[in-house]
């Protein structure tokens, strides 16, 4: 199945002011599972992938039901990359530093070992 992610520049930004990132199964890597990013949900990630008019689903508008809520149709789809910034404030993740790192070339981001 695929990953949906709920973007924004808060954490705390309610759901109808997000926008939406599609992880798909023939694109993901194995560490690319929803625990994996909800551990990581404090630290700002980039995402990189291709801008696709879901048609298919509606914005939030003012007594409307959407699903999933989002501000726009337009979502992230399907995902290349994840990069995750070593620290958990935006303000210190320059987009040209190196504070960057993919999701899967990190280890201690990877699920914990079964048993």
């Amino acid at each position: 199945t695929a990953v949906h992610i709920a973007l924004g520049r808060r954490r705390d930004l309610e759901l109808c002011k997000t926008v939406t990132a599609e992880i798909s199964p023939h694109f993901r890597t194995e560490q690319w599972t929803a625990e994996t990013l909800e551990r990581l949900r404090r630290h700002p990630m980039r995402i990189e992938g291709q801008l696709f008019f879901d048609a298919s689903h509606v914005p939030c508008r003012a007594g409307k039901p959407s699903s999933p809520k989002r501000v726009s149709v337009w979502e992230i789809h399907p995902v290349y990359s994840i990069d995750v910034c070593e620290f958990m404030s935006l303000r210190k993740c320059k987009p040209d530093s190196d504070v960057w790192t993919p999701l899967d070339k990190r280890a201690d981001w990877q699920e914990p070992p079964e048993g």
